[in-house]
């Protein structure tokens, strides 16, 4: 119990985090990736479009955190705060 209350405060020096998602060569499923709790200098993202196809329009596909400051892209579009970019059918 002592272990998971302190794992949040415990040091961390990472300078490159990858997380790859969906698997290649298999089916794409629903999943989190909590990497840091804290907000990285800068972020890089590749989603395939067989993601977003699977994702459909309303599901998110990616999102960096709640609206409206963080990045939200659905299987039709990506919201920037507050900005909408419609990725087409």
């Amino acid at each position: 119990m002592l272990a998971a209350v302190a794992l949040p405060f415990a040091p961390t020096w990472l300078d490159t985090s990858t997380v790859t998602w969906p698997v290649p060569g298999e089916p794409v499923a629903s999943s989190t990736a909590v990497v840091t709790p804290y907000r990285p200098d800068a972020m890089t993202a590749v989603v395939p479009c067989s993601a977003l196809r699977a994702a459909g329009p309303a599901a998110v596909a990616l999102a960096t955190g709640p609206e409206p400051g963080g990045l939200v892209v659905t299987g039709r579009a990506a919201r920037v705060g507050g900005t909408t970019v419609d990725l087409g059918p």
